[in-house]
């Protein structure tokens, strides 16, 4: 190599170390993986849901991605099984669906109304947000949904099971609490006339296998014998051949000792012929 070629190899190897990052930075990356967050155990109508994967019409027994948001049109209706918990959206509703850390569902309500029910004993809480109020759902029947629209719009709570914490604040069964965008709720009655979203009977089946109890008695386990068989006694009888006593001298094989001819009608009895 001549000299200026190897004056000009530093400037070259600091192009080159330049140029990698931006190189590594065209790199197109995939989608990050599904982390099932929900599964579709009921449905009305239409129902779709958008994440990283894209638009997606949903379907009984369809997976909901941690962080998709779902979604339903008029007259439709959404039930997502996620952690022990049934999460329910009404007609035009909109959800965005997650996991806490603990595995419990995380809904944020953007729209319309949802409902959700804990029939666990007892675990972590799951969380409902609205309008970044949130409630921690422990044992809960809890209805939440969006009223209004632009800087009149607002949330409501209704609890109907157990005790609701809201942003610290607890929530008595058999009452709601009204929150606004960086104000605390507001203790309010249920509305006149409301009723919690009432719960889908186009249930997707079988979401499972029936329960336990839906079974009939087992049959009954045959008890163990009262005496059982006495198990075979050892090899001490008498020895059945002379090979079977050690030292014998038997050496196990057995000759053959052929009779002499004979007229006879009895071969080996003696005599050549019949008296």
């Amino acid at each position: 190599m001549s000299r200026s070629g190897i004056a000009a190899l530093p400037g070259l190897l600091l192009a080159g170390a330049l140029a990698a990052p931006a190189a590594r930075a065209d790199v197109v990356k995939g989608p990050s993986p599904c982390v099932p967050a929900a599964r579709v155990a009921s449905l009305a109508g239409s129902a779709a849901s958008d994440g990283p994967d894209g638009h997606a019409e949903l379907a009984c027994g369809h997976d909901i991605c941690a962080g998709d948001r779902v979604s339903t049109g008029a007259g439709g209706g959404l039930g997502l099984l996620s952690g022990g918990m049934l999460i329910q959206l009404g007609e035009e509703s909109r959800a965005v669906v997650g996991l806490t850390p603990e595995g419990t569902p995380r809904v944020e309500l953007e729209q319309g109304r949802v409902r959700i029910i804990d029939p666990r004993d007892g675990g972590p809480p799951g969380r409902l947000s609205v309008l970044g109020s949130q409630a921690e759902l422990v044992g809960t029947d809890t209805d939440a949904e969006l009223v209004g629209a632009g800087p009149e719009r607002s949330g409501r709570f209704c609890e109907y099971d157990a005790p609701l914490r809201v942003d610290g604040q607890t929530l008595a069964p058999g009452s709601c609490a009204v929150v606004r965008p960086g104000s605390p709720p507001v203790a309010a009655a249920p509305p006149a006339g409301g009723t919690r979203l009432a719960a889908l009977d186009a249930d997707c089946k079988p979401t499972a296998l029936p329960p336990v109890a839906g079974f009939g008695p087992l049959p009954p386990v045959a008890a163990a014998p009262v005496k059982a068989l006495p198990l075979p006694g050892g090899l001490d009888g008498p020895l059945r051949s002379a090979c079977d006593v050690p030292g014998s001298g038997c050496t196990g094989f057995t000759s053959v000792v052929e009779q002499p001819p004979t007229t006879g009608p009895f071969p080996g009895g003696g005599g050549g012929e019949a008296p």
